[in-house]
């Protein structure tokens, strides 16, 4: 998988995540205001789960530690 993933694949990945996550809370709201609230925010909250979940694995580059550099050098200095 190192092979696949590397900074070009990453910030891809984290443009797909950030715009699902805008639609997801897009499609949360447009429920709630529809008034159904059994269904529908719920499996909403469950996919925003998954996407937070996802999101936190995508920042630790699923266990490549910034491509062959443990520290990463741009958080480290901001």
């Amino acid at each position: 998988m190192r092979r696949f993933w590397n900074d070009d694949t990453s910030a891809r990945w984290e443009l797909v995540l950030a715009c699902a996550g805008l639609a997801l809370l897009s499609w949360i709201h447009r429920a709630r205001d529809a008034g159904a609230e059994t269904t529908g925010p719920r499996r909403g909250d469950r996919a925003l789960a998954v996407l937070g979940v996802l999101s936190a694995l995508t920042f630790f580059n699923f266990g490549a530690f910034h491509f062959n550099n443990y520290v990463h050098q741009w958080d480290t200095f901001h």
